[in-house]
């Protein structure tokens, strides 16, 4: 099943570093509560963020977004991702770009 997901990314200190969104891929229906792994990318990166982040996100919302076409399109709203400095964050942003594909919009 594929799908619409969407987090933002903040620093410790509260400041908003911005937001990723894509589409990925899931085998398992989502479910409010339930954890999504981001520990094996799609895509072949040598970055690894994992020593401040342990690789999951909770999924908070899941919804039905109506196109055009009456197929509709789920979308996911993951819990948001906090991370200890701007470098992390940056480090962070990369693997999800390079390894899973997903776009990043920054915070102004």
């Amino acid at each position: 099943m594929i799908f619409n997901i969407d987090f933002g990314i903040f620093l410790a200190s509260g400041e908003s570093f911005g937001q990723i969104s894509g589409k990925i891929e899931s085998h398992a229906s989502p479910v409010p509560g339930m954890s999504f792994t981001f520990i094996f990318p799609l895509r072949k990166t040598e970055i690894s963020p994992f020593s401040h982040w342990d690789g999951y996100l909770c999924i908070g919302q899941v919804a039905i977004i109506p196109l055009p076409s009456d197929a509709g399109d789920l979308s996911i709203s993951l819990s948001d991702l906090v991370m200890p400095s701007r470098s992390d964050a940056e480090q962070v942003v990369s693997y999800f770009q390079e390894g899973f594909g997903l776009y990043f919009d920054p915070t102004d």
